[in-house]
């Protein structure tokens, strides 16, 4: 996951899943500190990942939703369903490294 500048609607970046394509996203929900969500364009379909942050004992806690709407969802759900843990958990941890960063 790449991505430069400023945490904010409309905002873009780059990542790479595990498997299928590398593809740029556009940040479309920001709540500071409480939510994160992020929009990827795939043929036939939009790729999203919301993180959702709450208050827990000595920090915090991510809450992933990833899913998947549009025509060809049921394609993209099969190539790429047993690699969203993976790639939430990265996309977390590039997240915060950016945010750690600032």
């Amino acid at each position: 996951m790449r991505f430069s500048g400023e945490v904010r609607v409309g905002a873009q970046g780059w990542m790479r899943p595990a498997s299928g394509p590398a593809t740029t996203f556009t940040i479309s929900v920001v709540e500071q500190d409480h939510i994160f969500t992020s929009t990827s364009s795939l043929p036939g379909a939009k790729l999203i990942f919301e993180h959702i942050v709450e208050p827990a004992p000595g920090g915090s806690r991510v809450f992933v939703t990833i899913s998947v709407n549009g025509p060809m969802r049921g394609v993209w759900k099969l190539l790429l369903g047993r690699t969203f843990a993976s790639a939430a958990e990265r996309n977390v941890r590039g997240l915060l490294e950016h945010l750690d960063g600032k």
